[in-house]
């Protein structure tokens, strides 16, 4: 599997670069060729997300290890993590040294294996720079930086030629280990917007000013998700994936036919978890009495719709409607007796927990999706008619923004 065919091999029990590679190039580079920027930006929030629900520190391993996938752990550090060390050392070195460097190296390892050596030199070589940090940090080190907006304050100071502008002081903070990076920030102001960066040193806080010429209003942190890093559950978006990666989680069965489709779902999770050491706790529906901790899955059918709708309204806000004739998501409305729905929120109670909830008008409308529900588990919400999507989309979760702070003019 190579996005050079088998041009260039990966070196026997080295580190799997391969992967990454084809990830990068193949499945993520294409659409910014296309300039579809959207889906471009979907594929590097699901590189982040992957790792951030699959890869707990704990057992989080360096790039250089993976040599084969097992399971979501290894897709997420050998796949995802190392597709996005390209990404990293694409805008460390810029594009045109980045794809110089990778023809050197397919032309220089043609019909040979190499490894992440063998790229590091090349990339090294074609940068005429010293690389040895970043693939130290990215490659050989386990782990991801945890960086966080601390403080940003403004003050109105002159400009050349006279004229008013405002100095814009950005702090930013890293737990645990401080990694070596540039991050993006996207600034807000009164008449416009803004994209700087600011260069993060191996100190716990880095410190960036920036002179704008309109009032700042807030600061973002790499609104666009182009730097590798560690997320906080709250941050990711609402999904399905969230729940199935909860150490804690209770399976809700908020239906009374026990020939529902959904009691299919109820069936496998317990069959699955015969063999598993975490168990996932099922119980049946009680108004205003849902687990008080970890993230629950509701399984709802249409006779307990009402009550349902009462305990979503609390975590979903006005985002959806559960209706007799079918629900209403993000303002649109989709009736029908063959349509279902699979949502997530953030439980509003419980940080970093979430509420799933799947419902179909009738039975037969969850019938085939209750056998592939898993498989959705990408997006905050999945709509279908007779078992077939029809329509997918991601609610974000929460950004890193601060105000901006408006110090006196001495």
């Amino acid at each position: 599997h190579s996005w050079i065919g088998n041009s260039v091999f990966n070196r026997d029990d080295h580190g799997n670069w391969v992967e990454g590679m084809t990830t990068y190039l193949a499945n993520y580079y294409w659409h910014e060729l296309v300039q579809d920027i959207p889906q471009a930006f979907e594929q590097r929030r699901m590189m982040l997300d992957g790792y951030n629900l699959y890869v707990r520190p704990e057992t989080d391993y360096a790039v250089s290890q993976f040599l084969r996938k097992h399971d979501e752990k290894d897709n997420a550090i050998g796949y995802q993590k190392s597709a996005f060390v390209f990404h990293l050392l694409r805008q460390e070195i810029g594009d045109e040294l980045f794809w110089r460097g990778l023809k050197t190296f397919v032309s220089s390892y043609r019909n040979r294996p190499a490894d992440w050596q063998s790229i590091e030199e090349v990339f090294s070589r074609e940068s005429s720079q010293d690389l040895r940090w970043f693939f130290k940090q990215w490659v050989e080190q386990p782990g991801a930086p945890r960086v966080s907006l601390r403080d940003v304050r403004a003050r109105r100071v002159k400009a050349e030629g006279g004229k008013e502008a405002w100095r814009l002081t950005v702090q930013i903070e890293q737990a645990e280990k401080p990694f070596r990076m540039t991050i993006p920030l996207r600034i807000v102001m009164t008449e416009s917007t803004d994209i700087k960066s600011i260069t993060l040193s191996l100190a716990q806080t880095s410190v960036a000013e920036f002179v704008l010429p309109n009032q700042p209003l807030r600061v973002e942190l790499d609104p666009d998700l182009m730097v590798f890093r560690r997320l906080t559950r709250r941050q990711l978006p609402p999904m399905l994936n969230g729940y199935v990666t909860d150490p804690h989680k209770t399976v809700v069965r908020a239906f009374s036919d026990p020939a529902s489709p959904l009691q299919q779902i109820v069936a496998r999770i317990t069959d699955h978890e015969l063999t598993e050491s975490r168990r996932t706790t099922v119980v049946s529906f009680k108004e205003n009495a849902l687990p008080h901790d970890g993230s629950i899955l509701v399984l709802a059918g249409a006779d307990q719709r009402q009550a349902v709708q009462s305990v979503v309204q609390e975590s979903c806000g006005d985002r959806i409607t559960l209706g007799d004739r079918g629900f209403q998501i993000d303002g649109q409305t989709y009736d029908g007796p063959k349509m279902a729905v699979l949502f997530s929120c953030h439980r509003a109670d419980v940080p970093g927990s979430l509420i799933t909830v799947l419902y179909g008008v009738t039975s037969g409308a969850v019938e085939i999706v209750s056998r592939f529900l898993f498989y959705y588990g990408w997006h905050s919400y999945v709509i279908f008619q007779d078992g077939s999507v029809t329509k997918r989309e991601v609610w974000p979760g929460l950004p890193d923004v601060k105000e901006v702070r408006i110090d006196a003019t001495p």
